[in-house]
């Protein structure tokens, strides 16, 4: 019957439609996917077979730039290394210094001492003179 053929005609384009929807998503999707910063190699090359190469390159130097990174992080690691080692030297010698300049600091103390005592009997000798004269 006409009914049944319209009805079959109706479903035959809602399916037509649902498939071009599905097609016109998955396009959007690779469309997103080429635009992302590394893209799926296999919708790049269902796009456009000589972009494939160019993403290689972008891989490539993006891995390039990691190695980068990662070798200048090595070569800081080892400078930091050595300046806390250079630091270390350097407390050390500061810690010498310290000791010396108390020990300079004792020994003048005592030299006041030694003097005070100088003066001292130098200040009873003269009392003394100052009785003879």
């Amino acid at each position: 019957s006409s009914e049944e053929i319209e009805k079959k005609n109706i479903n035959i384009k809602e399916e037509i439609k649902e498939e071009k929807d599905i097609k016109k998503e998955k396009e959007i999707k690779i469309e997103q996917n080429i635009n992302s910063e590394f893209p799926d190699e296999a919708d790049i090359f269902l796009l456009d077979p000589d972009a494939i190469v160019q993403q290689q390159k972008a891989q490539a130097e993006h891995d390039s730039n990691l190695i980068k990174q990662d070798s200048d992080q090595h070569t800081n690691i080892k400078q930091t290394d050595k300046l806390k080692q250079e630091n270390n030297q350097n407390s050390e010698q500061t810690d010498n210094l310290k000791q010396e300049n108390d020990q300079y600091t004792k020994q003048t103390d005592n030299l006041k001492q030694e003097n005070d005592q100088y003066t001292k009997q130098t200040d009873n000798l003269k009392q003394e003179n100052d009785q003879y004269t």
